[in-house]
């Protein structure tokens, strides 16, 4: 064998070994972008705690590059609600973070979808019903618990609710609102306080819903990962995949069609 023919039998052999190095080392891999999706579904109650831990997970794991809250709920408990929103306004000091509303996102679900510091809401969703009602009516009927003590104390004689009792429950109603207020137009400035009165146990579907700035914008979920890839400065990859906490790809998007939204 030739000198000549020697070297260049060794420099495809480099070659070879270099091309099969780089494929082992995953740099042929496509360069992916995760953003993981936590859903908040149905009635918040007190078995909702445990999205603030699946929160505080998704803010603290370096496999996701941003985090979309799934709302779903026509309210429920001021407790949970308001401690699963103190979870996503410091996830959001952590990651971008983009709300989209997919069913409804009323009264304490309204309250959870507005921690976040961009809202998109599905067309045909109700928005709104922001609040804080007590029905007094139902614990005449059904009280809240069935101990003999909790009916000698808010009930008289004849099953009424006493006028104490029944002044208690519109103090806390009025309190509870108040309150409620307060958490929307810190989180929202673009609300006040007057135009929530106004708004108080109303909602809105698509249009009107935007018209009143209660969301950022109409839209679908495409638009909501949209809007989470421009948050995290549109990073240069092949794919952005959007997953649950275990890591299943529920969509898969290429960042042109991010950015032609």
């Amino acid at each position: 064998m030739s000198i000549r023919r020697f070297q260049i039998l060794s420099l495809i052999t480099i070659y070879l070994l270099f091309t099969q190095c780089i494929s082992i080392t995953g740099e042929d891999k496509p360069k992916i972008v995760r953003f993981v999706a936590i859903p908040i579904l149905g009635q918040i109650g007190n078995d909702h705690y445990y999205k603030i831990k699946e929160i505080f997970k998704a803010s603290s794991n370096n496999k996701f590059d941003g985090i979309l809250i799934l709302i779903d709920s026509n309210g429920g408990v001021f407790g949970p609600s308001a401690m699963i929103s103190e979870a996503i306004i410091h996830a959001t000091k952590c990651k971008p973070l983009v709300s989209f509303v997919s069913g409804n996102a009323l009264s304490c679900g309204y309250w959870i979808a507005a921690s976040a510091p961009y809202i998109i809401a599905a067309p045909l969703t109700l928005v709104g019903s922001i609040g804080y009602i007590l029905n007094t009516n139902k614990y005449e009927k059904q009280p809240m618990f069935s101990s003999e003590e909790f009916k000698f104390t808010r009930f008289d004689s004849k099953g009424e609710i006493l006028p104490e009792h029944n002044a208690l429950m519109i103090e806390l109603a009025a309190k509870g609102s108040a309150t409620f207020r307060d958490q929307i137009v810190k989180l929202r400035p673009v609300l006040t306080h007057q135009s929530l009165i106004d708004l108080q146990a109303k909602y809105f579907t698509g249009d009107d819903s935007l018209k009143h700035k209660l969301v950022d914008q109409i839209g679908s979920m495409q638009d909501a990962a949209a809007e989470l890839y421009r948050r995290a400065g549109s990073p240069n990859c092949d794919f952005v995949e959007l997953l649950n906490l275990e890591e299943v790809v529920l969509a898969r998007f290429t960042p042109q069609e991010l950015l032609a939204n």
